[in-house]
C-alpha cells in the first residue's frame, strides 16, 4: 500500500459514526444470509452453502440486543464465547496439547498477553482499554495492519493509540481476525462497521451492513441513511431510501432524524418521491434545526435555525 493510499485511508476514516443505533428490530433475510429464529428468541444468521469457507461463520444476535445495552463494555457473550481475556485457557504449561485445531489455538491467543508483541490503547481519553495482540495475526487479516507493522514506514512501537474506536468494536474486529467469528450487538454495530472500514476488513464490514439491513425500519432509516453515506455503502443507502419513501412521515418524526448530517438532510428535504405532505417536511426541518442549534450551543431562535439550515431551506 502506497504512502498516499495510507494517507487517504486515514483521512477518510477520521470521523466517528454519528450515533449508536439503540432501536434496531430485525425483520427479514437478505441475499447473503439465511436467518432462523432460535428457541430463546434470538436470531441466528448463517451463510448459504455457496459462500466461501472464509465466510462460513455464525452471527448471533441475543434476544435482548435491540433494546438493551451491554451489561459491561468489556464483556460480551454470545453462544458461551466472550470477548474477555483468553489467558485462563493458556495457564497450563501444556495448553497446546488441549487445542486440537488451528482455530482453537488461535482463539486461545485472542485478547491474551501470552506472546503478545503489540498493545493497543483503545478508546477516547479517560475511557481507554489496553488490548494485547499479535502482529502476525493482525497483518494476515488486514492490509492496514500489515503496512503498520511490516511496511516501508513501519514504526517499532510497543503500544498504538486508537482514540477514535470503541474498545468493544475493536475487540469484535480482533475476534474475527483470530477466530473467524463475528459478534454483533445493536448498540455497537455502527462502531464495528467503522473499525472494519478503517482497517479494511471487508468480510466483517459486509456482515455489519447485513445486520443493519435486516434491522432497518422507518424509525432508524434516516439515521442509517446518514451512516450509509458516510461509509459509502450504496446498497444499504438504497434500502434506506425505499423505506423512507414508503413511510416518510414516520421516518421524518423518528428520534434519530435530528442526528443526521446536513448533506443527508438536504437530500431528504429535496427528494420528490417521499410519501408525505410538505408540512411534515417543514416540521422535520425545524426539529433538526433546533437540535443543531443545541449542538452548536446556540439559542434556538428563528434566525439561528435559518442559519444552521443554510441551503437546506431552498
Amino acid at each position: 500500500m502506497s504512502n498516499m493510499a495510507m494517507s487517504n485511508l486515514y483521512s477518510k476514516m477520521s470521523h466517528k459514526p454519528l450515533k449508536r443505533i439503540q432501536d434496531l428490530n430485525v425483520s427479514q433475510t437478505n441475499q447473503f444470509f439465511n436467518v432462523e429464529t432460535l428457541n430463546n428468541g434470538g436470531l441466528s444468521i448463517s451463510p448459504p452453502n455457496n459462500i466461501s469457507q472464509r465466510e462460513n461463520m455464525q452471527i448471533t444476535q441475543p434476544a435482548s440486543a435491540p433494546t438493551s445495552p451491554l451489561a459491561s463494555p468489556n464483556f460480551i457473550t454470545t453462544n458461551n464465547f466472550n470477548l474477555t481475556c483468553s489467558s485462563l485457557t493458556t495457564l497450563d504449561s501444556n495448553w497446546q496439547a488441549t487445542k486440537s485445531t488451528v482455530r482453537e489455538r488461535n482463539a486461545a491467543m485472542f485478547n491474551n498477553e501470552l506472546m503478545a508483541d503489540i498493545r493497543f490503547i483503545v478508546g477516547s481519553p479517560g475511557q481507554t482499554q489496553k488490548i494485547p495482540a499479535h502482529k502476525y495475526v493482525l497483518a494476515t487479516g488486514s492490509s492496514v495492519f500489515y503496512a503498520m507493522f511490516y511496511g516501508g514506514l513501519a514504526e517499532n512501537k510497543e503500544e498504538v493509540e486508537v482514540p477514535d474506536v470503541e474498545p468493544s468494536a475493536f475487540l469484535t474486529l480482533l475476534k474475527y481476525l483470530y477466530c473467524d467469528e463475528i459478534q454483533l450487538e445493536a448498540d455497537t454495530v455502527l462502531a464495528t462497521l467503522y473499525v472494519a472500514k478503517k482497517y479494511i476488513v471487508p468480510h466483517l464490514a459486509r456482515a455489519c451492513v447485513n445486520y443493519l439491513e435486516t434491522s432497518l425500519t422507518a424509525k432508524n432509516a434516516c439515521l442509517l441513511l446518514s451512516q450509509s453515506r458516510l461509509f459509502e455503502e450504496p446498497d444499504l443507502m438504497q434500502r434506506c431510501w425505499e423505506v423512507i419513501d414508503a413511510q416518510a412521515e414516520m421516518a421524518l418524526h423518528s428520534e434519530g432524524f435530528v442526528d443526521i448530517d446536513l448533506n443527508t438532510l438536504e437530500s431528504v428535504l429535496g427528494r420528490e418521491t417521499l410519501n408525505c405532505k410538505e408540512m411534515h417536511l417543514f416540521e422535520a426541518a425545524l426539529s433538526w434545526a433546533a437540535a443543531e442549534c443545541g449542538r452548536r450551543e446556540l439559542e434556538p431562535t428563528a434566525q439561528n435555525k435559518r442559519q444552521v439550515l443554510g441551503s437546506a431551506l431552498y
